[in-house]
């Protein structure tokens, strides 16, 4: 009995018990810490350890991947809670393996709220989030959402993803994007050039922008929805925009 005692079992043997008296400990402290970091929200919000679903957000905003890991086992924690946000949240904060294990979750939908998860990665310029994301079939990168048009008209957005990446200029992340079958490139085309036609009359400006619309002019996926034609017309405008600057 006290060699079973000097192991940290209750006199029962109650194991579960104790590991979660072991998970409460860690969670709490890292309550602690979130709440002593001083700044307005904690100061106005503190975060509760007993809303563990809070508590499983802020670890993957916080790229905290031990403390998802602990709350993925807590029965009071739910990782698809608010439409699958705790994964877009984890995403946005470029933690590949608080990903990676809410992906491993049978409860969580990556692909819930147009991909939000997606998104939130490509926007946020998380390369290795993108990947690890895109190798779950679920996961949609040509997805569309309602937006409204100039004139206020409800429309229907696909591909709005990658538009979000070319938009901020991840290159990178537009690239691996491009891989998938499913993603078209004709509103980002027309986005890129529109960009650069905007720019600032400064070559550092310009040469952000060009080799992103040099690579999908070049691509198989210009070749596959564009006509050569297009093609020309889209070049010629590039062209018109960069003798201008």
């Amino acid at each position: 009995m006290i060699v079973r005692e000097s192991l940290g079992f209750t006199r029962g043997g109650d194991v579960k018990a104790n590991i979660g008296l072991g998970r409460e400990k860690m969670i709490g402290d890292f309550v602690k810490e979130v709440n002593s970091t001083p700044n307005a929200m904690t100061r106005t919000f503190p975060l509760d350890p007993t809303k563990k679903n809070d508590v499983l957000t802020k670890a993957a905003l916080l790229g905290r991947a031990d403390i998802v890991r602990l709350l993925l086992s807590d029965p009071d924690a739910n990782p698809a809670y608010r439409k699958n946000s705790i994964i877009a949240t984890a995403a946005m904060s470029g933690s590949v393996e608080s990903v990676d294990l809410l992906l491993k979750d049978d409860r969580v939908n990556p692909a819930d709220n147009h991909n939000e998860a997606l998104y939130q990665a490509a926007k946020h310029n998380s390369l290795d989030v993108v990947r690890r994301l895109m190798e779950d079939p679920r996961v949609n990168p040509a997805d569309g959402k309602e937006t409204l048009d100039k004139d206020y008209n409800v429309i229907q957005e696909d591909n709005y993803i990658i538009q979000e990446a070319a938009s901020n200029q991840n290159f990178e992340v537009m690239k691996e994007l491009m891989k998938d079958p499913r993603v078209k490139i004709k509103r980002t085309l027309q986005l890129l050039v529109s960009k650069i036609s905007k720019v600032p009359r400064n070559q550092s400006a310009i040469d952000k922008w060009a080799p992103m619309i040099e690579y999908v002019l070049t691509s198989h996926k210009a070749q596959e929805e564009l006509t050569d034609k297009e093609i020309e017309r889209y070049k010629d405008r590039v062209e018109q925009a960069l003798i201008k600057k």
